[in-house]
């Protein structure tokens, strides 16, 4: 598959300029769909592998214009050093991809958001605005601007509530911090509160090791064999539980599991990461600044949507997601989709559910 390259320029809140990158499988005329990834993953997560793995390819076969996008941060995209949160990436970094694509086909996209990337979707659809003294407020004027420049959504394990029917480990986590038994005593390490004021400390947190450096271990077997202790240790991760809860194994294959790891995680900024830390704490999603309650502004979200969840998914409940999420959203041309037994992310590690998205894009493609 040929891939064109293109860099999307971005203004942020205090009017500096970066650009993220991105890279198209054109089909000239067609529907254009934008492809944006989640928390602290690039675009290549549509693009794991060129042997029958990649949904961007999957797509573009399909007959779509396919424009997948690297956010903030990952990918060569920029805004490293910039104060970021998810307020920023709907303010702007939305609104931009969505106006770079239409002005270069001429047609209302369709924007397909896994995870973080329909989060920031719906916010931006929302109003979402960040003046420049960093205050955020919902603006009915942008989100009418915002919906007549799309045509319609997908999102797909996205729900900004994070809630859940029961007691997961990541809200055990965010409530008690690293905690060991012995002795049938349970001890806090360290609380989660104290890890969110060390990582307030830095500004971007990447994976230590490059994804150019992985996907050379990965793609060359002379530099797998000189750096076999860090491939070794690379790989044991890919396939361990601090990436597994993403995927229900029985549905991927391990070079699959591997790939996600080495291609597409890189990194994320510490504003995202305490929002989503209050988030699973108060089960409301807010911005930043704690001024705007976006889970309380579901129903501003008009535009045709069709929001997929997955029965296995660890991170995105698909009931409370549907309860509190779905049913609030106020458009009338609304689809729930539920994928059974699949985990967060095993939709683009099997291209046998790659025509499972397909059908949802379907729904709200006219």
């Amino acid at each position: 598959m040929h891939y064109t390259s293109y860099s999307i320029p971005v203004t942020t809140y205090t009017g500096a300029q970066i650009a993220l990158q991105c890279f198209r499988a054109a089909n000239d005329g067609a529907q254009p769909l934008i492809l944006y990834a989640g928390f602290y993953q690039n675009a290549f997560f549509w693009d794991l592998s060129e042997q029958g793995g990649s949904l961007a390819a999957y797509l573009c076969e399909q007959g779509y214009d396919v424009w997948a996008v690297h956010q903030r941060g990952t990918g060569g995209s920029g805004g490293k050093k910039l104060p970021n949160s998810l307020d920023d990436l709907a303010a702007f970094d939305t609104p931009a991809i969505i106006s770079f694509v239409r002005g270069a086909t001429g047609k209302k996209p369709i924007f397909i958001g896994h995870s973080q990337g329909g989060i920031t979707t719906l916010l931006s659809l929302m109003g979402a605005v960040k003046n420049a003294s960093g205050t955020v407020s919902l603006d009915p004027n942008v989100a009418q601007e915002r919906h007549d420049s799309l045509q319609s959504i997908v999102t797909i394990g996205s729900f900004p509530n994070m809630t859940y029917p029961t007691t997961t480990p990541l809200q055990n986590f965010v409530k008690n911090g690293i905690q060991v038994t012995l002795f049938g005593k349970t001890m806090t390490l360290i609380s989660s509160l104290s890890i969110l004021n060390i990582v307030k400390h830095f500004n971007y947190i990447p994976v230590p090791i490059s994804v150019s450096l992985r996907e050379a271990i990965l793609d060359k077997w002379y530099i797998r064999l000189l750096l076999f202790p860090l491939a070794f240790v690379l790989d044991a991760i890919a396939v361990s539980g601090m990436v597994g809860f993403l995927y229900n194994k029985a549905n991927v294959s391990r070079e699959a599991r591997i790939r996600l790891f080495y291609r597409t995680f890189e990194g994320s900024f510490s504003g995202i990461i305490n929002q989503y830390y209050w988030t699973v704490l108060e089960g409301q999603m807010y911005s930043n600044d704690k001024t705007v309650n976006y889970s309380a502004h579901y129903h501003l979200v008009k535009l045709p949507v069709c929001c997929v969840a997955m029965q296995d998914d660890q991170v995105e409940n698909p009931i409370t997601m549907k309860e509190q999420m779905f049913d609030s959203l106020g458009s009338s041309n609304k689809h729930y989709i539920l994928w059974e037994n699949q985990g967060h992310e095993d939709f683009v590690m099997n291209p046998a559910f790659f025509p499972l998205l397909s059908e949802a894009i379907k729904k709200v493609a006219y």
